[in-house]
């Protein structure tokens, strides 16, 4: 099964509209690839893509199902921004992964690091000089080699979204970003699709470190109402709103019948959260760019 949305980047790229989370996600492969998910969201800062691999390989040898049938992205790390550290970190994800490509190799945040999680005296992230157009030149060689077929965006804003567009040659294809109803998002997602990226949504069920009832969007009276009416579970009504809103869903649990429940959505009628009283606080809980890079340019 292979969900796409009904548009397409500008370099053709088919993604499927729900995907799944791999942080710390590694064991259950299996169980996700039943349900029918194909996109498999990496990151070499998740430390876990030699098993997320070597299960993916296991299980999607056993099920029959092809290398073309997957979607399988990762992610940049902040400390192989260097030019000369692009390739490495690349074939070091596909090794991992045991893929001879990824479909999608986005730059996982605009910053760079001197090292995984650095820290200087005072507790903070440690910068390393590297302009964001260098590493993306880097980036535009892996499409050139074969190691990616699209590259992309995460965790940008507009200014340095048009850093890139002004400098390429090979326009992003995807801007991923978190994107919820405590924290929608929405100018930057506006713009990456005014300029042709399609856009991923992770934490899309909220942040998870939610410490009261108004910050757990699970709770909000307004999802439990519409999914008492539609027969689904909150989760569900969060899900569908995403697809509808056009972003690309990542969501992530261990959960065997939640699993099940998340790719669902594909399948239900839409039920539309743009004309129920909804009242968002995008202030509510932004749940990393404050913890991991509270300076960051």
């Amino acid at each position: 099964m292979f969900h796409s949305l009904p548009d397409k980047s500008k370099d053709g790229t088919r993604i499927p509209a729900i995907g799944f989370g791999t942080y710390k996600m590694d064991l259950v492969v299996k169980t996700a690839l039943d349900a029918g998910y194909r996109l498999f969201d990496c990151a070499h800062v998740y430390q876990n893509e030699a098993e997320f691999g070597r299960c993916l390989a296991e299980h999607s040898k056993a099920q029959g199902i092809s290398r073309e049938d997957l979607f399988v992205v990762s992610k940049l790390w902040n400390t192989y921004h260097r030019p000369e550290l692009v390739t490495k970190a690349c074939k070091q994800t596909l090794s991992g992964l045991k893929l001879d490509y990824l479909d999608l190799y986005l730059i996982h945040w605009p910053v760079s690091l001197e090292a995984l999680f650095p820290t200087d005296e005072n507790g903070l992230g440690r910068y390393d000089n590297v302009s964001l157009e260098d590493t993306w030149r880097a980036m535009e060689e892996l499409v050139s080699s074969g190691l990616v077929k699209s590259i992309g965006l995460s965790n940008f804003n507009k200014r340095q979204i048009q850093r890139i567009l002004d400098c390429c040659s090979i326009r992003p294809s995807n801007l991923q970003v978190e994107s919820h109803l405590a924290f929608m998002n929405d100018p930057i997602i506006d713009y990456a699709k005014s300029v042709g990226m399609t856009v991923a949504a992770y934490c899309p069920l909220g942040a998870p470190a939610k410490r009261t009832d108004e910050e757990n969007i699970l709770k909000w009276p307004v999802v439990c109402q519409l999914a008492e009416k539609y027969g689904k579970t909150p989760g569900q009504i969060l899900l569908r709103h995403a697809v509808q809103r056009g972003l690309i869903a990542i969501p992530k649990s261990s959960n065997p019948g939640r699993i099940r429940e998340n790719i669902s959505v594909s399948y239900f009628i839409q039920c539309c959260l743009y004309s129920s009283p909804i009242k968002t606080n995008n202030q509510l809980l932004n749940m990393v760019l404050h913890w991991l890079f509270p300076n960051i340019p």
